[in-house]
């Protein structure tokens, strides 16, 4: 039987005040049934309050809840008949490893620009050894497109947790237009640099409970490859977005066309609680019926972020995260820490005497002569311990501080010195892939700063176990900015894409390169 509109209504106030009475009430209610709602999003302006849905069945009217008390109430309105701002956040991966992939980034940004409904607003930022903010305000697909083709694909490392982080910072401190839709599109092969042998699970954790930890913004995730670690691509599709793996450009068109229609296919909510609210993040709840259902369901508001009050000095996740080195820090010589200064309180009467004796003082005239007062001789004013001891304590520590300073500015100046010469040879990110034959070890990623000698003997860089492979019979390089490769040994014929080579030949990234009966190829 039908339940007319008037009973709904008071059922759902009688089940309000329920909660109101009975606080206990709403840890046994249970959130939304899977299949009805998800919150994708949620921020306060510190006037109103933005919520996106999304909902296969949409609700008739939703009510917001703080301190478990009603506040407001809301009709969805859809985000494609609505007037939000899609507000993108590209975060490109800069590692050596990411250029052959620009063209298929370039078709996902021109398939999701054709595919949204709504003004798009979009920044650029890069990370890999440090995370940084390259354009903002693109409005057009083909800004977005000049943009990403003028990256410089030059970082030392790629630390994906750490550009993510810097990335939620950057958008949890930046509010978008009034009634906008904030996304993180993180574009990356997956695969973290410098390579270890331990597991990224520890980092893979902080990195969801960072996304998890900023509901403003929707993280979708486009990766390329198919080396990626396992644990921060998990953690990357633990957010509310789309996760899209591309092979090729295809998948990079379809991959656009689904995060825009994602995105315009959410359910806007606008509250106006009038509260004035002091935190920079707080909790809440939704609370809705859908269809014929009186029972009612809560989803929950967790760190939503308040933009009218600033955030901590403090990272995303709040707990203050250090930035990682790439290069081991110069450790200072022994000589060169200056020899702590002996402390004037310390020096013993006996001491200062040997140090500066003087006569006993004699009566003055008119005055009646004075008892020997101590057998302590009195300091000589002119002699070095009375100098020491003239200073007082505080001006010892600011010495002891500038002594600390100039010792630290004479390492980072060593230290600048040192990249400064390093320079003229940076490195090359390197990943093998193995298509016949047997490499020794389990070293397939390295950087090419210096010659790789390739053979099947033990001292070789990359050591192959096959017969036919001389000991030595290949070299790769960096000259001219390009990567090279020579044959070290007449006996056996090395090909670069089928062309067998007699002189050093260049390499580029994919090239199929075969010695007797081992294929492989270099990615970088």
């Amino acid at each position: 039987m039908l339940v007319s509109k008037q009973i709904k209504g008071a059922l759902l106030a009688l089940l309000l005040a329920a909660l109101v009475v009975f606080p206990a009430y709403a840890q046994e209610v249970p959130e939304a049934r899977e299949g009805s709602c998800r919150l994708a999003s949620a921020y306060s302006t510190g006037e109103t309050l933005y919520a996106f849905l999304e909902a296969e069945e949409v609700p008739q009217e939703v009510a917001l809840l703080l301190n478990q008390t009603q506040v407001d109430a809301s009709e969805p309105e859809e985000v494609s008949a609505s007037d939000a701002v899609s507000r993108y956040l590209f975060l490109m991966d800069l590692s050596t490893s990411m250029p052959e992939f620009q063209q298929q980034v370039v078709a996902f940004s021109n398939a999701l620009f054709q595919a949204e409904t709504q003004p798009v607003e979009v920044a650029v930022a890069g990370f890999g050894d440090h995370f940084e903010v390259l354009e903002e305000g693109l409005t057009s697909a083909q800004q977005v497109e000049d943009a990403l083709l003028s990256l410089q694909y030059n970082h030392s490392a790629t630390d994906i947790p750490m550009g993510v982080e810097g990335a939620l910072q950057y958008l949890a401190e930046s509010a978008g237009p009034e009634g906008s839709l904030s996304s993180l599109v993180v574009v990356t092969d997956g695969i973290p640099w410098p390579e270890r042998s331990g597991s990224w699970a520890a980092e893979a954790q902080k990195l969801a409970q960072d996304i998890a930890s900023c509901p403003e913004t929707v993280v979708h995730g486009l990766t390329f490859g198919s080396s990626g670690d396992k644990d921060l691509l998990s953690a990357l599709g633990s957010g509310t977005g789309v996760s899209t793996a591309v092979s090729r450009k295809q998948d990079a068109q379809d991959g656009g066309r689904l995060v825009a229609e994602r995105m315009d296919s959410l359910y806007r909510l606008t509250f106006t609680p009038d509260l004035n609210m002091p935190s920079a993040r707080f909790e809440g709840q939704l609370f809705f019926s859908q269809g014929e259902d009186v029972v009612g369901s809560f989803l929950a508001l967790e760190n939503v972020r308040n933009y009218s009050v600033a955030l901590p000095q403090e990272t995303v996740s709040g707990t203050p995260t250090p930035q990682p080195s790439y290069e081991p820090e110069p450790t200072p010589e022994a000589s060169s820490t200056p020899e702590p200064s002996p402390d004037p309180g310390s020096s013993s009467p006996e001491a200062a005497g040997e140090m500066s004796p003087s006569p006993e003082p004699s009566p003055q005239v008119g005055s009646s002569p004075q008892p020997e007062e101590s057998p302590v001789p009195a300091e000589d004013s002119q002699g070095p311990l009375a100098l020491l001891k003239a200073v007082p304590l505080w001006g010892w520590c600011a010495a002891g501080g500038v002594l600390v300073v100039l010792v630290i500015v004479i390492v980072l100046a060593l230290r600048k010195g040192r990249k400064v010469r390093d320079k003229g040879t940076p490195g090359v990110a390197m990943r093998l892939e193995v298509y016949s034959g047997k490499p020794k070890g389990s070293q397939r990623v390295f950087d090419l700063s210096r010659p790789v000698v390739i053979g099947s003997d033990a001292g070789c860089d990359l050591v192959w176990k096959d017969r036919e492979m001389p000991a030595r019979c290949a070299r790769v390089f960096l000259q001219d900015q390009g990567v090279y490769i020579e044959s070290l040994s007449p006996q056996v014929e090395i090909t670069v894409e089928g062309i067998p080579i007699y002189d050093r030949n260049r390499v580029r990234s994919g090239d199929e390169i075969a010695i007797g009966s081992v294929r492989f190829s270099f990615r970088f």
